[in-house]
């Protein structure tokens, strides 16, 4: 009986879950089609005085249409219902064959997927007004011209994106064109740390913001990496995930003006002082607790620069090892682009260790 009892509240949760992902869409298409109700049943006197044309828009649907308005509804209802499964087989089949070898954080870009989601809310949202318009016809008998002509023309405008994500789909296949779900939860996260309001003064918002920033570099390391490892994205797809670092490294250092020096946005590290060079009071208690001297916190505030040009570098180092030599020269364009803008932010000091690390990387092929 226990046994039985939690599977159902584990049963009834999930469908609390099912419940609450779409109750903001029928809360919508229910409110949408009660005002539609409302409008045309309580203009209908009026429409008949002002103009014909408008009682051709807002008028209740003839008895002897009454038929071939729930049909329509129906007919609607089940194209979207076709549209649904067609992409999401396409969907499935992308992530049957494609992204089942990858990561994690790889194969949830898929629930991240904007474009998509987007239309699946749309279809969504109108599907649950074709219900409720539909219901209103069964159960009250209102049939409203008004209904029907919004419900036309929302659909005319799900056809046609509809012939843009089936062909949108096929390039799902390639991972690296979804890698600007990275780069804009990135840009998003490094701006909410220097948005002049209180999160971003609050300790706990900036680890937040911190954590979220570095998955997403994470994200876009790894998926240079499968770019590399597949033969099929050696070419175009790994040079353009190349090529949008340096914009995404320039949009970082306009942002990190306005980031708090002291926040936890930046990477705290410890920091240990030689013996030698400590105060006498640290080395005491470090002699009688026999421990080592107390650290130092600091504050990495090159984490992101750091990540960014390593990504860059290690591309480098594979297109020298396997003779790309365009690839080679146009790396280094980019990191020339970085550097440039390291001077020109007076981080001087960084930009001449990232030269002598290129320098390094070129001797290691050309002695």
């Amino acid at each position: 009986l226990k046994i039985k009892l939690s599977e159902a509240r584990f049963e009834t949760s999930i469908f609390r879950f099912l419940i609450s992902t779409n109750i903001t869409f029928s809360i919508i298409a229910i409110l949408m089609g009660l005002f539609v109700l409302f409008v045309s049943n309580r203009f209908f006197a009026v429409s008949e005085q002002i103009a014909f044309s408008l009682n051709d828009l807002i008028g209740v649907i003839p008895p002897e249409s009454t038929t071939a308005y729930d049909g329509s509804l129906i007919g609607i209802v089940t194209v979207i219902g076709i549209f649904l499964t067609l992409y999401l087989t396409n969907i499935n089949t992308a992530v049957g064959t494609v992204y089942a070898k990858f990561p994690n954080n790889i194969r949830r870009l898929y629930a991240r997927e904007r474009v998509g989601n987007l239309y699946i809310r749309y279809l969504i949202f109108l599907l649950l007004l074709c219900l409720v318009f539909l219901g209103a016809a069964v159960v009250f008998n209102l049939r409203s011209k008004l209904e029907m002509v919004l419900t036309v023309l929302l659909s005319l405008v799900a056809i046609h994106p509809f012939l843009s994500l089936g062909t949108r789909s096929f390039e799902l296949f390639d991972p690296t064109s979804l890698a600007t779900n990275f780069f804009m939860e990135f840009i998003e996260w490094s701006q909410r740390a220097s948005e002049n309001r209180y999160w971003a003064f609050d300790r706990s918002f900036q680890y937040h913001f911190y954590k979220q920033a570095e998955s997403s570099l994470n994200g876009i390391s790894t998926l240079i990496k499968i770019s590399w490892d597949e033969t099929y994205l050696r070419e175009q797809p790994f040079m353009s995930l190349l090529r949008d670092i340096p914009r995404l490294f320039n949009n970082y250092l306009h942002q990190k003006r306005r980031i708090p020096t002291k926040s936890l946005w930046f990477l705290q590290k410890a920091k240990y002082d030689y013996w030698y060079l400590s105060s006498s009071h640290a080395v005491e208690i470090a002699a009688r607790t026999q421990t080592d001297i107390i650290p130092k916190t600091e504050f990495d505030t090159r984490w992101v620069e750091i990540l960014l040009f390593q990504s860059e570098r290690e591309s480098l180092s594979k297109c020298l090892a396997n003779e790309r030599h365009y690839d080679v020269a146009t790396i280094m364009d980019y990191l020339n682009t970085m550097v440039s803008k390291l001077g020109r932010e007076w981080d001087v000091e960084y930009a001449c260790t990232e030269l002598i690390a290129i320098k390094n990387e070129l001797s290691t092929f050309h002695p």
